[in-house]
């Protein structure tokens, strides 16, 4: 039994770590929205793309590299941060319209920490990408519930109508985690776009 134990820990830690970990980046990500504002300058913008397998076989991240440069206090910075907590998806279409924006832009508007100005970002807000983390997070959590639940009912409890309410309750759970993954993962990342300013 303490093997599964230290099983069933790991995997809570997993989930407990990608949870702490996205409510982070939903704060970090909104703390730029108050930064000072400086013009910039894309200095190079690409959508990159790279191909990973799963257990469907090739699928193909997308993600917008972009290099840019602003003035702060007469000395020039470069920076290559789009928005915290920005990474690669299998959706192309989301990482599109970023680039799309970017690419016909002349300048764009760079939000930069008064204390550290070579902290930067061109965006700000809870989006797509810490929505996908976070929705990951919850999954997880909740499918290692289920599964705690079944274990408990079969080990512990000896009678047929608790391991029934047992499994029932994980189905449930399963499939409350399926629906906010398939939710999120359609949406287009609106708050990054809204607040990527180009001029």
């Amino acid at each position: 039994m303490w093997y599964f134990l230290v099983l069933i820990g790991i995997f809570y830690a997993i989930g407990i770590g990608g949870l702490w970990y996205s409510l982070h980046l939903i704060k970090r990500s909104q703390q730029p929205a108050g930064w000072p504002l400086a013009v910039g300058t894309i200095e190079s913008c690409d959508l990159d793309s790279h191909i990973d397998y799963d257990d469907d076989g090739e699928v193909t991240f997308y993600q917008v590299k972009v290099n840019y440069s602003y003035t702060v206090g007469g000395r020039e910075l470069m920076n290559d941060v789009l928005v915290f907590g920005y990474c690669a998806t299998n959706s192309q279409k989301v990482h599109q319209e970023i680039f799309d924006k970017l690419a016909a832009a002349h300048t764009v508007q760079v939000r930069y920490d008064p204390s550290d100005p070579q902290t930067s970002v061109l965006s700000f807000g809870v989006h797509r990408s810490i929505w996908l983390s976070l929705a990951f997070a919850i999954l997880w959590l909740l499918l290692v519930s289920g599964f705690t639940i079944i274990w408990w009912a079969i080990f512990f409890v000896h009678r047929p109508k608790w391991l029934f309410l047992a499994f029932g309750i994980s189905f449930l759970l399963f499939v409350i985690g399926i629906a906010i993954h398939s939710w999120i993962v359609p949406q287009n990342d609106h708050v990054l776009l809204e607040n990527l300013v180009t001029h």
